[in-house]
């Protein structure tokens, strides 16, 4: 079975995120995917407000409105919808997606290599301590992908400083 076509990659973010955590608001999903996958993936946040009900109307989640309050949204999973994340966790990747990186575009325009080297060492360094704190403090609770995801993360951040290094040494 395929995945459904007509999902992004940000849907499939949201439909695993409310399978994981049952039931959650927009606000909680936008939490859960900082402290997750926002370190592979990043949704923009007004995706957390919009695609959800693209979802329910597709028959994927479903929606409960607080009476009161702020009347919230709170999304669930329906069989539907774990289906087509688990086809879609079964199909194979649509290939590498582009590098969105503005230091590698400045690099590639023009700038000043050393200059922006130095800039940028200590940026993917800081990501680079997110990671292994992520690991360090929660690691534990992670599935075993989650943990290989995260510990590729890691080597990915050391090969990009390594590459920051040797441009900065240059100059």
């Amino acid at each position: 079975m395929e995945a459904s076509p007509k999902l992004t990659t940000p849907a499939y973010i949201i439909l695993w995120i409310v399978r994981t955590v049952e039931e959650a608001t927009p606000y909680e999903m936008k939490q859960y995917a900082a402290n997750s996958v926002d370190h592979f993936w990043s949704v923009r946040h007004a995706q957390f407000y919009s695609e959800p009900d693209r979802l329910v109307d597709q028959g994927y989640l479903t929606v409960r409105r607080e009476q009161g309050g702020r009347r919230r949204k709170h999304y669930r999973l329906t069989d539907a919808g774990a289906d087509v994340l688990a086809a879609w966790q079964r199909s194979p990747s649509r290939g590498r997606v582009g590098l969105r990186d503005e230091a590698m575009l400045k690099l590639f325009v023009g700038t000043d290599p050393a200059g922006l080297a130095e800039e940028q060492i200590p940026i993917v360094e800081q990501h680079l301590r997110e990671l292994e704190d992520a690991l360090a403090t929660v690691g534990e609770f992670m599935t075993p992908a989650q943990r290989l995801g995260v510990t590729m993360g890691i080597e990915v951040e050391k090969t990009i400083i390594a590459h920051w290094q040797k441009i900065a040494a240059l100059d």
